[in-house]
This record gives C-alpha cells, sequence and structure tokens, in this order.
C-alpha cells in the first residue's frame, strides 16, 4: 500500500475571510484568505497575543478534529481492504 494523499478545504466566508485560532492565545480572529496561500507569508501574527507562528498552527481546532476524522475512516477502510484480501478463499 502507497501513501495516500488527502486535500481538506477549509471555505472561506461570503465576504472571503477565514477563520484562524492562535495556537498561543487561543483568540480567533480572520484573514482574507487569499493572504493564506500566498508563498510569501511565511508566518502569522495574532493580533490579540502578537506571537508568531507558522500558518499551519493557526487551523482552528475544529478542521484539525475534521481532517483526523477523514484520515481515520480512510484507514479504517484500508484496513478492512486488507483483511478482505487475506481471508479470500480462492
Amino acid at each position: 500500500m502507497g501513501d495516500k494523499q488527502f486535500t481538506i478545504q477549509k471555505p472561506s466566508d461570503s465576504d472571503g475571510f477565514s477563520t484562524l485560532e492562535c495556537p498561543h492565545c487561543g483568540d480567533t480572529f480572520k484573514l482574507y484568505a487569499d493572504d493564506l496561500y500566498d508563498d510569501s507569508v511565511i508566518e502569522l501574527f495574532c493580533p490579540s497575543c502578537g506571537l508568531p507562528s507558522e500558518v499551519s498552527n493557526f487551523l482552528p481546532q475544529d478542521v484539525i478534529e475534521h481532517a483526523r476524522t477523514i484520515a481515520e475512516n480512510e484507514m479504517k477502510h484500508m484496513v478492512n481492504e486488507f483483511m478482505k484480501g487475506c481471508f479470500a478463499f480462492t
């Protein structure tokens, strides 16, 4: 079995903003979604506490939990498919 990659998209709101969560203080704030995908943005600074971190660290917990659920479901599917092959009678 090879590596499997997933793309999980977090839609922006009707104004084009995405909600983020500071990994240091937990406050939420919004940022224009296009700025998140700009290659020149290496770190973000929380507007509440001012501490910097990588962009990926500002993902809200609900997005992280959703990604984990998708990965767990795929893992269970892969295990089930593998087990079917182990006990298949020819």
